[in-house]
């Protein structure tokens, strides 16, 4: 099955803008997306910090 290319670099563009939007929140708002990481209760609490500053880079 052939895709059109633009279809999938469209697509793929897509999804990164899409993505980058969500960590550019969660990158301008660090202590209240660690907070939301918290409040998951997943992690131990020496771990939250970390995580939440590299996830979004992730």
């Amino acid at each position: 099955m052939f895709s059109d290319p633009i279809l999938i670099i469209a697509s793929a563009v897509a999804v990164a803008v899409l993505l980058a939007s969500a960590a550019s929140h969660k990158l301008r708002a660090p202590m209240r997306f660690a907070r939301q990481v918290e409040d998951y209760g997943l992690l131990p609490a020496a771990l939250v910090g970390p995580v939440a500053r590299a996830l979004p880079v992730v």
